[in-house]
């Protein structure tokens, strides 16, 4: 080879060195690898038509980081462990962003994501059974626990001015609920159907229960102040409370009317009161400190009989349908007594047994005594009165005397008598 040759060859060589060494302002390639100083590949960035990709590799050739754009998902980044098993992701699509930690198996164990409604946050067993979600949205923040079916079975909700916990069975049935709220605290356990059954609350008004049968219909309410019981209908057909003046039982009938009532006051009285189909009350029973009472009413809530009994005496009294009393019977320690009495009160008769005399009493409409019959020790007497109370005739029949006659003017004075032999 002439000098001239080997000119020519160095001044080509450099020609091709200055060319390599020439900066290129856009290089168009499908795809691009880095390798190390083993010729081991470290890095690839390609193209094709689903992704764009930018892979790393170690130095045992096993992929351990990529990050691409897919097509339809969006960017995502994957990192993975010795064995080439992915364990850690990051994507973006378009409901938001996602973190992924995955576990030898490839099972998500945990996630972490950004959405429109909020952040969650779920951790899952190595089996993707058992999990926690937990997420935050701007109505405020919620934890689940799920079970080997990935079905609920508690959450725990804190909203603004309210907190909540929620229990499910196997079947996603909701069998409990809590709830604490700035007026009340309140839970509600269910059935197998899902039923209501129990419902506690308490709040400024006081504690409260309700029992509901599996058909949701209330059957047992309880509060600060008694306790009520209800049909299959939901009317209610007894009810024991305790007021402020004592306890009381009420029991209704199945229109829900009062046909029953039990109560004892605080000053020791106790009563007993039965009514009828329309709520009016027909008879009451009655025992106080002095003695005890019954009332007999009619349909029109009238009291037609009463019967009292204390320690001085036993009394009944009769009335009309008005109300008006027009008879009544008593005894006392001295003897029975019975008076009758017109529509307008007045007293027109009355019998007496005492213990020393026993006497009957008739009097006209006005009250006034017309006629007097008395037994007594040393005798018996009739008297008649005149309407102004002035006696007009006696006739008595005494021990020591015998029969007697005396008959007086409106003036009082006798007009005539005469011995009866």
């Amino acid at each position: 080879m002439t000098i001239e040759e080997r000119l020519e060859k160095i001044e080509r060589e450099l020609a091709a060195a200055q060319e390599e060494l020439k900066i290129h302002p856009i290089v168009r390639a499908n795809r691009f690898e880095l390798v190390d100083e083993n010729g081991k590949k470290r890095a690839e960035l390609r193209a094709d038509k689903d992704a764009v990709s930018l892979n790393l590799f170690d130095e045992s050739g096993e992929l351990r980081a990529g990050l691409g754009v897919l097509e339809e998902e969006g960017p995502a980044l994957t990192l993975t462990n010795e064995n080439g098993k992915p364990v850690a992701g990051l994507s973006v699509t378009e409901d938001g962003p996602k973190l992924y930690l995955l576990d030898e198996n490839d099972n998500i164990r945990v996630m972490l994501a950004v959405h429109e409604d909020g952040t969650t946050l779920a951790l899952s067993d190595e089996n993707r059974k058992f999990g926690v979600a937990l997420s935050v949205n701007e109505n405020g923040g919620g934890l689940v626990l799920l079970d080997e079916n990935k079905e609920s079975r508690a959450a725990l909700s804190v909203t603004e001015g309210k907190t909540g916990l929620n229990l499910y069975d196997e079947n996603g049935k909701e069998r409990a609920e809590l709830g604490v709220d700035e007026d009340e605290v309140s839970m509600s356990l269910s059935d197998e159907n899902g039923t209501s059954r129990v419902i506690v609350s308490a709040n400024e008004n006081g504690n409260h229960v309700w029992l509901s049968d599996e058909n949701g219909k209330l059957r047992a309410a309880m509060d600060m102040t008694g306790f009520n019981l209800y049909d299959e209908n939901g009317k209610e057909h007894a009810g024991l409370n305790v007021l402020d003046d004592g306890p009381a039982l009420t029991l209704f009938d199945k229109n829900s009317k009062p046909v029953a009532a039990l109560g004892v006051s605080k000053d020791r009285h106790s009563m007993l009161g039965l009514s009828d189909e329309n709520g009016n009350p027909r008879i009451i029973l009655a025992v106080a400190e002095k003695g005890a009472m019954v009332s007999l009413s009619d349909e029109n809530d009238k009291q037609h009989a009463g019967l009292e009994v204390d320690k001085d005496a036993v009394s009944l009294v009769l009335y009309d349908e008005n109300g008006k009393p027009v008879a009544g019977l008593s005894v006392t320690e001295e003897g029975p007594q019975l008076c009758l009495l017109d529509e307008n009160g007045e007293l027109r008769a009355r019998l007496d047994s005492l213990k020393d005399s026993s006497g009957l009493v008739l009097a006209d409409k006005k009250g006034h005594p017309r006629l007097v019959l008395s037994e007594q020790v040393d005798g018996t007497q009739i008297i008649l009165l005149d309407e102004n109370g002035k006696f007009r005739a006696i006739l008595s029949e005494l021990k020591k005397v015998g029969s007697l006659l005396h008959l007086k003017d409106e003036k009082g004075k006798v007009i005539w008598q005469a011995p009866l032999r």
